[in-house]
């Protein structure tokens, strides 16, 4: 089996999230997945982040100094679709200005001149 970081990532990810399962309500805390980079690679939270995304539900429990505990709480059901782009705000904004101004009706907001203080604060001891 060919030695990159694709499939090390997909064999960390199948270790971490096989011990979740393993462990059920007790978990594993991010000190055990940090102690063992072979199995779970230098950085264990980013699979558990690749997991989340793929509809796994992974709760973390914040321990101290910084140590957390992470529990398999759910697995995916289905995996959700991407959210359409005409339902977030910023990208139909940005959608907006482009045509305005490709049609050339769009004119940037004109900077307002800052407005003096009420105070001269330079004149305090």
């Amino acid at each position: 089996m060919p030695n990159n970081w694709r499939t090390r990532t997909e064999s960390q990810k199948s270790n971490l999230l096989a011990d979740l399962i393993e462990r059920g309500e007790r978990g594993i805390t991010s000190a055990e997945l940090y102690s063992d980079h072979e199995r779970y690679g230098v950085s264990p939270r980013n699979r558990a982040s690749e997991l989340r995304k793929e509809g796994y539900q992974i709760k973390t429990i914040h321990l101290s100094s910084g140590l957390v505990r992470y529990i398999l709480t759910g697995e995916p059901s289905e995996r959700a679709p991407m959210p359409d782009a005409d339902s977030q705000p910023h990208y139909a904004a940005r959608r907006m200005t482009a045509a305005r101004k490709a049609k050339g009706s769009w004119k940037p907001h004109p900077i307002v001149p800052r407005q003096p203080a009420l105070f001269d604060l330079s004149r305090l001891p």
